[in-house]
């Protein structure tokens, strides 16, 4: 991410956190101009910790899920009271300061991808998913994968019958193989 951007994030959580953390701790009456100001950047704050942070979930004493922006929301509105706001008060307080940490720290989550389709075969699944998951560039998951089909039609495949399929089979490569394998023309 672009450190003028993280800047601009970082400034913005540590305002709203700043006010936050006032209007927490004042209670809600007389409060109306801070409140109203703390909603406006409701969806900001929350779009930020989710870049930083990865976001976060909340479990309430009723064993109830929500998630940041929900909390924020809910503890900007009178929906919760006594011992569930101050659970998610002190929740929402603590995730903003770990998202700040993260920009300060230089510590903010990647996104894993993770695949659509489950991985079915066991040695594909060991060879390949972790590549999958990992940042970057899927050329090497690809590469694995073909490898393994090379492996697979060579042995299942005696070679005089590979070579009537695929001509020069013994001296291609495993790319060179799948692919005249699989487009003949």
């Amino acid at each position: 991410m672009d450190k003028r951007k993280l800047n601009e994030y970082r400034n913005t959580l540590e305002e709203f956190l700043s006010e936050y953390e006032i209007y927490a701790t004042r209670g809600y009456t007389g409060q109306d101009k801070r409140r109203t100001k703390l909603q406006r950047n409701l969806k900001l704050v929350s779009n930020i910790v989710s870049l930083v942070h990865g976001g976060c979930s909340l479990r309430l004493s009723n064993s109830t899920t929500i998630n940041f922006y929900t909390a924020l929301s809910y503890s900007l509105t009178d929906n919760l009271s006594g011992e569930q706001l101050n659970f998610v008060e002190s929740n929402i307080q603590c995730t903003l300061n770990e998202a700040i940490g993260n920009i300060v720290n230089n510590t903010i989550p990647t996104k894993q991808i993770k695949p659509v389709l489950p991985i079915m075969d066991e040695e594909l699944k060991k060879r390949c998913l972790d590549l999958l998951n990992a940042p970057g560039k899927f050329d090497t998951s690809v590469r694995e994968a073909t490898l393994i089909l090379e492996n697979r039609l060579r042995n299942s495949i005696p070679q005089e019958k590979l070579a009537q399929l695929i001509p020069k089979s013994a001296h291609l490569t495993f790319e060179n193989l799948v692919n005249t394998g699989l487009h003949p023309c």
